[in-house]
């Protein structure tokens, strides 16, 4: 999206330092924790290993991705 082109005054983005383009001003509006979720249907149990979470499904975002991955694709 180009800002100047959209004609707006005002954006928000959400996104971690550093910020590459210097002609713009980046000011830190909150932080959020990253967490890792599940519904109490999908993992019924506590599980022994971490590894065991990739044969779950899944959906995430990235740090710095533009896009929603999804078992990792």
């Amino acid at each position: 999206m180009d800002i100047i082109e959209e004609n707006c005054d005002f954006v928000i983005r959400a996104r971690s330092y550093p910020l590459p383009d210097q002609s713009m001003i980046m000011r830190k509006f909150c932080s959020a924790k990253l967490m890792l979720v599940s519904s109490p249907k999908l993992i019924s149990k506590p599980l022994s290993d971490i590894s065991l979470l990739q044969d779950y499904p899944a959906v995430a975002t990235a740090l710095r991705a533009k896009r929603l991955i999804i078992n990792g694709n």
